[in-house]
């Protein structure tokens, strides 16, 4: 009985975590704000050097403003769409154990294939700091891609392999981290729009009550 009950539990904590990027903002805000990050990165190499774009406190501020806006943003669509459609406490059915012992195993089998790349490269002196940016990525995806659904293995399966790309752009590392960041923001951004054209899909505004 007592374990029943801690189970019901441990269910109910899980819930918001779950429920966070039911609409895909959640990828979409982190594609956005790995854009910014690009662009406001980009900026001081294509300006003059005597530029005001050169000014590390403008770019500081304008990239805080930009963090700000999506984060609003982010929850003003909430408010105005996620919430009237599924309310608070529409959460996504909990996953059984057998889902989530295949969902570890396929990130443990992921985390042991970039470890052993990464080690054999660096004690061959090949080791490229750009590979670190993938296998990032790869790992903060999985952990707010939630609820993960088939087609997001695949992604998260890409990102992880992106940063051996990266490592054939030509610019040095500065161009390669910059290219990285907008191509891993496109990638969250694609991943949320998708989620959010199936959460459209398969929810509908709640019906007004008349006084």
């Amino acid at each position: 009985m007592e374990q029943e009950q801690e189970k019901q539990i441990r269910e109910y904590l899980c819930r918001p975590a779950r429920y966070a990027n039911v609409d895909g903002v959640t990828e979409m805000t982190a594609g956005l704000t790995w854009f910014g990050l690009a662009l406001f990165g980009w900026i001081p190499s294509v300006t003059p050097k005597g530029s005001v774009w050169h000014s590390m406190l403008l770019l500081w501020l304008l990239l805080v403003a930009w963090v700000a806006l999506v984060a609003f943003g982010a929850k003003a669509f909430k408010k105005h769409v996620t919430y009237p459609r599924t309310g608070l406490v529409s959460y996504p059915a909990a996953r059984g154990k057998a889902s989530a012992i295949w969902r570890f195993a396929f990130v443990l089998v992921i985390a042991a294939v970039v470890s052993a790349a990464l080690a054999y490269m660096a004690a061959r002196k090949h080791f490229q700091p750009v590979w670190l940016m993938g296998a990032s990525m790869a790992f903060f995806y999985g952990m707010m891609a939630r609820p993960m659904r088939p087609w997001k293995w695949a992604i998260l399966t890409l990102m992880a392999a992106g940063g051996v790309g990266l490592v054939f752009l030509p610019g040095g590392l500065e161009a390669q981290v910059l290219i990285g960041l907008a191509s891993y923001g496109a990638v969250f951004l694609a991943a949320g729009l998708i989620t959010l054209a199936h959460y459209l899909r398969h929810s509908q505004p709640a019906e007004k009550v008349a006084e």
